[in-house]
């Protein structure tokens, strides 16, 4: 049985950008068995994965952490030895470095399989340590998503050990979130379950008058597709909402859909919900970058609320709970009451529940919208800054990326050189309003 190992330690984005490297090894060499090695930030998404048999788990954070204190180094080399000796002992038959970094590359040296492959000509010289290089052409260029990038290096090792790869579509596959996890999301998301069903509940009546009172033999079906085609009528030719190209006085903006060669697709999650018009925000992440201004964040949220009848679920890490707290006080001031704030109240799979039970995702370029995405379920928008939108945005055929054509963009740097960051601050709210429109109008309204 060929033994493999998938190195990616990076963030949880970067590991969901992954998965259908597992997905495919499993596809085309089902008797091999899948290990991957992770960082404890992202070995959530991996545990009970169908497509992993094992995950090892890497402690280097830790080993960082505590090496401040010259106390803990005997304990931390001891530890590191220990771990490195046992990955040898496990034999591996080939290594897939998906990092490209230094770092990663040591790891899989370490391993000491007899296959080690990757991306040819990365950074840190990290393509010396391995056996087997793949060229991509430039793995830091704009338009070729970093799905499909990965991909090329499991297709390589699979023609490597005599076989060919599927002719099955990349896949996303994510464990099931548990019944714990189901139950405590639906006692947080209970605000909304209960307003929601109230609206069903006033809809049938309204039915069942109109059928008693002999109004129209037809009348259309209600929900969030047909609030947003009757918007898009409604606004056809004023000066707020063209159905043209950009706004007039605003740069123009770049909507780019996923490539229809290799769609989104993941095992289908069975859930059930009366939440039928809920949106997830996600407004924060790590670079500054990344993040478009607050104040848009509101009225994007108003116009969601007010305009489309969105229930609100603002989601993000513990360390975007300052933000998304500001933004669920604005909110409520403003007389918004179908908001839920789920900032750092949820695990990983928790948040693969939250998004089962969403129409729309609406973010930057983080994580989560990436896990977004990987579910599968809900029509994605992300807003992209510094980050090149087609090689970084969402994937898949319900996800559409939306980023101004700026001479600067991308610049993939954590700070803006011109100290505006004006790729963001530009995009007007009206403007990521219409892509939404745009992509939920054209949604079926059957179900």
């Amino acid at each position: 049985m060929l033994n493999i190992l998938i190195v990616k330690l990076s963030a949880i984005g970067d590991v969901i950008h992954c998965l259908p490297v597992a997905a495919e090894l499993k596809a085309s060499l089902p008797e091999a068995k899948i290990c991957w090695l992770v960082e404890a930030g992202s070995a959530e998404l991996l545990l009970d994965n169908p497509c992993v048999d094992e995950v090892i788990v890497f402690q280097s954070k830790n080993w960082v952490k505590q090496g401040g204190n010259p106390v803990n180094w005997f304990s931390i080399g001891h530890e590191a030895q220990s771990f490195f000796s046992n990955l040898r002992k496990r034999k591996f038959d080939a290594v897939l470095e998906m990092q490209g970094l230094l770092k990663s590359s040591l790891v899989a040296y370490a391993s000491a399989a007899p296959i080690r492959i990757g991306f040819a000509d990365t950074r840190e010289f990290a393509d010396r340590l391995l056996t087997h290089k793949v060229n991509v052409g430039d793995y830091f260029g704009h338009y070729v998503p970093v799905v499909e990038l990965n991909l090329q290096i499991a297709y390589a090792l699979i023609r490597l050990l005599g076989h060919e790869p599927s002719t099955r579509l990349p896949e996303f596959r994510l464990p099931p979130p548990g019944v714990a996890q189901a139950q405590k999301v639906e006692r947080l998301l209970a605000p909304l379950l209960v307003s929601s069903q109230s609206a069903e509940d006033a809809t049938r009546k309204d039915i069942q008058n109109d059928v008693s009172s002999g109004a129209g033999s037809v009348r259309q079906k209600t929900g969030v597709n047909m609030h947003i085609r009757n918007m898009l009528v409604e606004t056809a030719g004023t000066s707020n909402l063209p159905t043209g190209g950009g706004l007039a006085g605003a740069p123009a903006a770049e909507l780019l859909p996923p490539e229809p060669s290799l769609p989104c697709m993941m095992a289908s999650i069975s859930t059930t919900s009366d939440c039928k018009i809920v949106c997830g925000i996600i407004p924060g992440t790590t670079w500054i970058t990344k993040i478009w201004p607050e104040e848009r964040w509101i009225e994007l949220c108003r116009l969601l609320s007010e305009r489309l009848k969105f229930q609100l679920v603002l989601i993000g890490s513990k360390a975007e709970k300052k933000i998304n707290s500001r933004l669920a006080e604005s909110l409520q001031k403003s007389g918004l009451t179908d908001v839920v704030d789920l900032t750092g109240e949820t695990s990983l799979l928790e948040l693969v529940s939250v998004f089962g039970r969403c129409d729309l995702v609406v973010g930057g370029d983080t994580g989560p919208l990436h896990l977004a995405a990987a579910v599968g379920k809900p029509k994605i928008l992300g807003i992209y800054g510094s980050t090149p939108s087609k090689r970084n945005g969402p994937y898949g055929q319900q996800c559409v990326s939306i980023s101004l054509k700026k001479w600067c963009q991308p610049c993939y740097s954590k700070t803006c050189a011109l100290k505006t960051v004006e790729c963001l601050t530009d995009l007007s709210t009206l403007t990521v309003f219409e892509a939404i429109c745009n992509l939920m109008g054209g949604a079926d309204t059957d179900e």
